[in-house]
């Protein structure tokens, strides 16, 4: 099934190969790559806004289709008026011949440039082969993108890629710290495989065991590279670039990111849309969610050390409380939390199963095991290291839970009574 979805090839590290990002080849030596179109998706550290808005330039592609639009409108047209159709028909060939042209600039192939280029595939109809030149990301065997619309983080359908080609010599080649950064996303699962759990046992939401499977060994092999690495060992770029790849293939099996985000990745959703308290806030995507992690980590051993809380009724969220928090993008909030998930199953149910709870929440690693090994690596969990003020760390939780209507038990917070 997986194979059927996607096939992912890896080049494995050898001389002679062609680094120049060309769109000629993926190697000189491995045999002539070549693809229809190429997706070029590279992080800098500079622009790393825009690598989080997942802004894609079309370029010369964009231009092409503007032709090629018009000519289809024209048609159109002409039919309609059935005058001067043949001149209307004539003007589309030239149009869509413009279009092939374009396409073919330079005889190079299809070039998307940016971070969604699956997105813009997904709009133009056509299929993509993915090179990712990072392993920093599980984006490129995902088939739904995260992206900024109206102010507010929403995850939209893409089209996933048929072929992934990665080659390690680039992969090698980026700066560690990018590296760091997707080792950090991936160990994210931690709390996004916690959360996925809690849910189904409290509330009967939906979970599949083979998919958590595929998630939990994204996380074995990307734990094994990074302990690998804190030990003074070289990165296993080939490890770490599969375990991305696999854990992008949850998000195909299930047609959303259930299994590779949870609370944690909710945060990295608030630093990208900077509320109120929030607009200093920075960094990559993986250090964000290495942040997130941690935190939640930290918050979920506490909730479990805990006597056993008590049930309290649901409240939906206030409109005041909305306000104070978001500013500008309370309409947002409001609107995403409608239909507020706390409300469809009794809070009872979280109390019922917290022995069970508690067991789950054992499998996560100690906030101060997270903490050694990200100084080890170089990676972030401090608020203060992507501009978050660490006296905010408690409004990270309870904002970051409103971003998105997915049941975590941060969230559960909400409908509990730990007589603090």
């Amino acid at each position: 099934l997986l194979l059927r979805r996607v096939a992912a090839a890896t080049l494995r590290v050898h001389h002679n190969v062609d680094h120049h990002n060309d769109g000629d080849g993926v190697g000189d030596d491995a045999g002539e790559v070549r693809a229809d179109v190429v997706l070029q998706s590279q992080a800098d550290g500079i622009e790393e806004a825009k690598h989080q808005r997942c802004e894609v330039g079309l370029g010369g592609v964009r231009r092409a289709e503007d032709h090629a639009g018009k000519g289809d409108v024209a048609a159109g047209v002409g039919h309609i008026l059935g005058k001067g159709a043949v001149e209307v028909a004539e003007r589309q060939v030239r149009a869509r011949e413009r279009a092939e042209h374009a396409a073919q600039d330079a005889c190079q192939p299809l070039e998307l440039r940016g971070v969604d280029a699956g997105r813009a595939q997904y709009q133009l109809g056509i299929p993509f082969v993915a090179v990712p030149t990072l392993a920093s990301s599980d984006g490129f065997t995902a088939n739904i993108c995260s992206i900024i619309i109206d102010g507010q983080k929403k995850s939209i359908p893409m089209q996933a890629a048929a072929l992934v080609v990665c080659d390690l010599n680039v992969v090698s080649g980026a700066p560690l710290w990018l590296t760091v950064s997707g080792i950090s996303d991936i160990l994210a699962k931690y709390i996004s495989l916690a959360d996925w759990k809690i849910a189904h046992l409290v509330s009967g939401e939906y979970y599949c065991p083979m998919v958590a499977d595929l998630a939990e060994e994204a996380l074995t092999i990307m734990r094994k590279a990074a302990d690998d690495m804190a030990a003074g060992g070289k990165p296993d770029f080939e490890a770490m670039t599969m375990a991305q790849m696999i854990s992008g293939l949850t998000m195909q099996l299930l047609n959303h990111s259930r299994a590779a985000s949870g609370a944690e990745h909710l945060m990295a959703h608030l630093v990208e849309m900077k509320p109120p308290r929030f607009e200093n806030a920075h960094g990559m995507h993986g250090q964000c969610v290495g942040v997130g992690t941690y935190l939640c980590a930290k918050e979920y051993h506490y909730l479990a050390s805990l006597p056993t809380p008590k049930a309290k009724p649901f409240e939906p969220l206030t409109r005041a409380w909305v306000d104070e928090k978001f500013g500008p993008l309370a309409d947002g909030i409001m609107k995403e939390n409608e239909n507020d998930v706390l409300g469809t199953f009794d809070p009872q149910n979280i109390v019922d199963h917290w022995d069970e709870i508690r067991a789950i929440i054992a499998e996560i690693p100690s906030a101060e095991e997270l903490a050694a090994l990200c100084e080890k690596l170089g990676a972030f969990y401090k608020p203060e290291q992507i501009g978050i003020d660490p006296a905010l760390s408690e409004d990270m939780l309870s904002v970051s839970a409103a971003i998105r209507n997915r049941l975590t038990l941060i969230r559960m917070r909400r409908v509990l009574d730990f007589g603090e």
